[in-house]
């Protein structure tokens, strides 16, 4: 009778451990998911981040355009003040700072726009890297549960 008390009380231990083995497979399937998640996040960053890097020399560039242009707008007018083709040169550069400025204007709204994907990339990637984070931490308290159970013999 003694041993069969002991049998059924080791077949329920049994059980118990092979659902926290279980909870472990699945834990050690979900973490794997984030970091592969996480990884993917952290490529997209890269992504992001080289592009807004990109678009910033871009938007310097138009940038020291535009004063150029504004400088020899400002130089042209004074110096070709009695010139007759003053009014040509004028709206050719009017143009060209017309055109400049558009363009600045378009980077300015591209680099809006990868400053805000790279925000949205980094919040997610955080939300993602806390998530991987608690369930290590989930996986490490259900090994220490597991670690009396797999050997009955210590017990």
């Amino acid at each position: 009778m003694e041993a069969s008390r002991f049998e059924d009380i080791i077949n329920k231990e049994r059980t118990k451990n092979s659902e926290l083995e279980q909870k472990v497979d699945q834990i050690s399937s979900a973490l794997e998911k984030e970091r592969t998640m996480c990884e993917k996040q952290h490529i997209e960053l890269m992504e992001a981040s080289r592009k807004q890097m990109t678009t910033l020399e871009e938007k310097q560039k138009l940038s020291m355009a535009l004063q150029k242009a504004q400088e020899q707008l400002s130089q042209s007018s004074n110096q070709s003040r009695y010139n007759s083709n003053f009014d040509f040169m004028l709206k050719q550069q009017r143009i060209a700072l017309d055109k400049t400025t558009a363009a600045l204007i378009h980077l300015q709204k591209q680099n809006n726009d990868v400053t805000s994907n790279h925000q949205e990339l980094l919040k997610t990637h955080n939300a993602l890297k806390l998530r991987y984070e608690n369930l290590l931490y989930a996986q490490g308290n259900l090994r220490a549960q597991l670690s009396p159970l797999r050997n009955p013999t210590q017990c």
